[in-house]
């Protein structure tokens, strides 16, 4: 994710209690972001097995 064009930074985090986990990924633009989704299925494959539920994928504006 980090050497795609845009990438600013990457934050994973969660919680062992819940077994809730997620990613933050911030980018310098919409587009970035969108063109991004082609490591989506790079990503996906390690779904299997890993995760109960597939993520929740959306995208904020971030105010500065």
């Amino acid at each position: 994710m980090v050497s795609q064009p845009g990438c600013q930074g990457v934050t994973v985090f969660g919680d062992d209690a819940d077994g809730e986990y997620g990613i933050f990924v911030l980018w310098n633009s919409e587009d970035n972001a969108a063109a991004a989704q082609v490591t989506r299925p790079k990503l996906q494959e390690f779904f299997p097995g890993n995760v109960q539920r597939l993520p929740d994928v959306r995208l904020f504006k971030v105010l500065s």
